[in-house]
């Protein structure tokens, strides 16, 4: 009698640590003990370079694109809202009797953009 009461006790208790009682019944879910979560982990953000390049002509090429050096600002940040998850970085090339006046512009207009990592190169 004392082994069937056992028993039964490690029945009720097993059952509410498992999953508890639904009215007058027990009910057990086996499978979602051992369920894994199936929700893919984050994608890493990407990393992408924005190339900047000041002529000694006065010209600035945005990856490939002459602008104005007026809008470089507005560009930047266009482009760093449209890669809001990327982790972006610009590359600045410059010849070597542009002004040291543009390139400090272009590397305000990347702080302000929120860009911090620049790198500045010779052509």
């Amino acid at each position: 009698m004392k082994n069937t009461t056992a028993r039964l006790i490690l029945l009720v208790l097993l059952a509410v640590l498992v999953g508890g009682c639904q009215g007058d019944a027990f009910s057990f879910d086996l499978a979602g003990l051992f369920a894994r979560d199936e929700t893919p982990p984050p994608a890493a953000p990407r990393k992408i370079t924005i190339r900047i390049r000041l002529t000694s002509d006065d010209r600035v090429i945005l990856n490939n694109e002459s602008i104005p050096l007026s809008t470089i600002g507005p560009e930047l940040e266009r482009i760093a809202r449209e890669l809001d998850n990327a982790i972006l970085s610009v590359k600045i090339q410059c010849d070597d009797d542009v002004p040291f006046g543009r390139i400090r512009i272009v590397r305000r207009a990347c702080t302000e953009a929120g860009i911090v990592r620049t790198e500045l190169t010779g052509l």
